[in-house]
């Protein structure tokens, strides 16, 4: 999505079954000081990889960086802990198909108000 927007997009990548380190993602932020977003997969279900999404939310915010945390919540929603104010994570979906097993369609959906603020603000 964001590409489509013209955005410039930083990609980090891990080998098959692990998650990208916090501290990578961390100099990346720091070799971009102008990004606005930070984007990881919570939970993967082929490979049962989790990222440590309460670490990388108190670390980007202690990194002093504007930019929002992304995260997918699709298979992690129901099956897992999932504390994304108390995290600071700024946006947040999920669907019902996946860990809770419901009938496909919906769609849950977390904004924060910093991220509200900044949609406000940038237009994003």
């Amino acid at each position: 999505m964001l590409r489509r927007r013209g955005k410039n997009v930083v990609e980090l990548t891990a080998p098959f079954g692990q998650h990208v380190p916090n501290e990578q993602i961390l100099d990346a932020l720091a070799q971009n000081p102008n990004a606005v977003m930070v984007c990881v997969v919570y939970a993967e279900t082929s490979t049962g990889v989790v990222h440590p999404l309460q670490e990388l939310g108190e670390a980007t915010r202690a990194s002093g960086t504007d930019a929002l945390l992304y995260a997918d919540c699709v298979t992690a929603i129901g099956g897992m802990p999932i504390e994304l104010d108390a995290w600071g994570v700024d946006y947040a979906y999920a669907c019902s198909q996946k860990c809770i097993a419901a009938p496909p369609g919906l769609s849950p959906v977390s904004i924060s108000s910093r991220a509200i603020e900044r949609i406000g603000r940038d237009g994003m």
